[in-house]
């Protein structure tokens, strides 16, 4: 295996010596991409069984067959923090989509607020982002994507004991990096929310305050796009919290 070896998510179980059928798009990016024939080796992970070498065993004009040699990795358990953010117009929500799988969420919520651009919000596509960030940054599990909600139903079902950090831009909190290395890591993973580009308005943000599990915090004296503070309270969980620590 070389880091050129392709890798790819594929919807089917993962057991030595099963067979496996790749889609049409994959069949054209392992052959005509990437120039594979049979005999070669793709990596694959499906989130559920780990990540696994497989070999072609057939190539074909938008064909390709393979089958699971051995695992190189077995699955692990997400204890990645859950992200809820306002979608932005244009490349912005795939952008952050993209970029907190990269930094390891297990789970993205579309809010919607008073302020949030009017954008429609395709699941299915960000999904399809997620998996793409996932193959490119090594991950062997895909966060989930959930639908959209009101702001304002968040608090039907919250789980016991689960934190909300929320991202405030008129600096009303505590700093976020103090904020997430004080946390207790013994119980569920975080969930941060960040607002949409004009933020939070005032009556969202004393509706957020009196909710028992939120955490308002402050990303410092900068004015910083959605986009930009979804990357920084992530990275500030990861640099305190998660797998860089």
């Amino acid at each position: 295996m070389t880091r050129n070896t392709p890798r790819l998510f594929v919807d089917q179980p993962a057991f030595a010596g099963h067979d496996l059928s790749f889609s049409r798009e994959h069949a054209h990016y392992l052959i005509d991409v990437m120039r594979l024939t049979s005999g070669d080796q793709a990596i694959v992970f499906n989130g559920r069984d780990g990540e696994w070498h497989v070999e072609l065993t057939e190539t074909g004009r938008r064909k390709a067959l393979g089958k699971f040699i051995r695992q190189i990795r077995p699955q692990p358990v997400s204890t990645g923090p859950n992200l809820y953010f306002a979608p932005v117009k244009r490349t912005g929500t795939q952008f952050i989509v993209e970029k907190a799988t990269e930094l390891g969420v297990r789970s993205l919520r579309p809010i919607t607020t008073e302020y949030t651009d009017r954008v429609q919000v395709r699941v299915d596509r960000l999904r399809a982002n997620a998996i793409e960030a996932a193959e490119q940054c090594g991950r062997i599990d895909v966060p989930e994507i959930h639908e959209p909600v009101d702001l304002r139903s968040i608090v039907d079902g919250w789980p016991a004991g689960q934190a909300m950090v929320v991202a405030d831009e008129t600096r009303s909190g505590d700093a976020v990096l103090s904020v997430v290395r004080e946390m207790d890591n013994s119980g569920p993973p975080p969930t941060f929310m960040i607002g949409p580009q004009g933020g939070f308005s005032e009556t969202e943000l004393v509706f957020l305050r009196a909710l028992p599990f939120v955490t308002i915090v402050d990303l410092g004296p900068r004015i910083l796009r959605a986009e930009t503070a979804a990357v920084a309270v992530l990275t500030c969980w990861q640099a305190a919290c998660g797998d860089w620590s």
